[in-house]
């Protein structure tokens, strides 16, 4: 058994993250006249339920709103995986830079 899977069965939890999830409140996603809000997300990336047809590679684009109306601004990810009932994992590629400063005030607040 790999060392991770030791760790885990002993209570030891890895998260190797760079950015900490953060569950609530949600940011809002705009991509192809769809409004979602995700089930978690950090300034690395976000899991959203709703978007189809989609395949880990795929390319996202649309607008992205903060939490408590922080500057809204495009963004572009890469989906990264897809997970049971069409949720949608996916990586930040670019993102507008006060959009990303907003996020980044939210997460150490």
């Amino acid at each position: 058994m790999p060392i991770v899977g030791i760790l885990r069965k002993v209570g030891f939890n890895l998260d190797r993250r760079t950015h900490p999830r953060i569950t609530g409140p949600q940011i809002v996603l705009h991509v192809d006249d769809k409004q979602l809000r995700s089930l978690n997300w950090s300034l690395g990336g976000f899991l959203v339920e709703g978007l189809t047809g989609l395949l880990p590679g795929d390319r996202i684009e649309g607008e992205l709103s903060p939490p408590k109306g922080g500057h809204k601004g495009d963004f572009s990810a890469e989906v990264v995986r897809i997970a049971a009932k069409g949720i949608v994992g996916a990586r930040f590629i670019n993102i507008d830079s006060r959009t990303f400063l907003a996020l980044g005030a939210f997460k150490e607040s």
